[in-house]
């Protein structure tokens, strides 16, 4: 992978992004570009977590006030903050070809919330994947990884991308099959072949899976495959069915554990 844009908005939850993109980009071997979409800094004491590489290759989590980060920010190994010309009326689409980026990290409070402006322009005027980031994602790189959809409209190209970052950080990748609403259910012979043709050749021979799961609600599927299969990866595309099942206010909403995994979201 190139390059790993954040969208710093300086709020606790983009603290959290900030060491999670870090962390993601030292097993990635990228580098972050910081992108503050505001200037709004504020004048508390709030503590920052951010992780430094040392030599050793190892990583130490330090928690420094808000001004130490700031002063430091530009001077960590690994992150590079984008310059006002760099991105004043640029489109995002702009600035990720310019700046080689294959992903988009956002801090957000849940990823069941509705996407703000800079976010929602990456995942409708981009190229790239937007992965969200809860506050409460644990600080621990993503080893199972579920890829929510339809058998019959699973993309090559997500399949290719997620095999890929599997790879890296030596992940499982599964493709979770739930049908769209009004389709009738494969029959499970049917269903292995389409996913045979969909996630294609494995030529890194990372571990591949397949889940057919019956249950269409995709808020009840979401809260089985993070709390009882243990993945801590979704991954969607974006104003699809399983997204906008996931993100719908229900009355389900507070029944279920939180889903405090990141969500990485593919432009429709």
């Amino acid at each position: 992978m190139k390059n790993i844009l954040l969208l710093n908005d300086f709020t606790p939850e983009a603290e959290h992004a900030i060491s999670y993109a870090t962390m993601l980009a030292t097993a990635l071997k990228a580098r972050v570009l910081v992108w503050n979409v505001s200037h709004q800094a504020t004048k508390t004491a709030v503590k920052r977590e951010l992780v430094y590489v040392l030599k050793n290759g190892q990583q130490q989590v330090v928690r420094p006030t808000e001004q130490e980060a700031l002063n430091n920010l530009a001077d960590h190994p690994l992150i590079n903050v984008l310059d006002d010309k760099d991105t004043i009326n640029r489109t995002v689409h702009e600035i990720a070809c310019n700046n080689n980026i294959q992903l988009v990290i956002k801090g957000v409070r849940s990823i069941e919330d509705k996407i703000e402006q800079h976010a929602l322009k990456v995942v409708t005027k981009s190229c790239c994947p937007l992965l969200l980031v809860p506050k409460q994602a644990p600080l621990n790189l993503f080893k199972q990884i579920a890829y929510l959809a339809d058998l019959r409209y699973c993309r090559n190209n997500i399949n290719s991308y997620l095999k890929e970052v599997a790879h890296e950080v030596n992940a499982n990748l599964s493709i979770a099959h739930i049908s769209v609403a009004s389709i009738p259910e494969p029959e499970v012979n049917y269903a292995m072949e389409l996913y045979k043709k969909a996630i294609g050749p494995n030529p890194n021979n990372i571990s591949l899976s397949f889940n057919q799961i019956k249950e269409r609600n995709v808020r009840k599927a979401a809260d089985v495959l993070i709390h009882v299969m243990k993945n801590d990866l979704l991954v969607m595309t974006y104003n699809k069915y399983h997204f906008s099942m996931l993100t719908s206010k229900g009355p389900l909403l507070n029944a279920a554990h939180d889903l405090n995994v990141p969500l990485m979201v593919f432009p429709s």
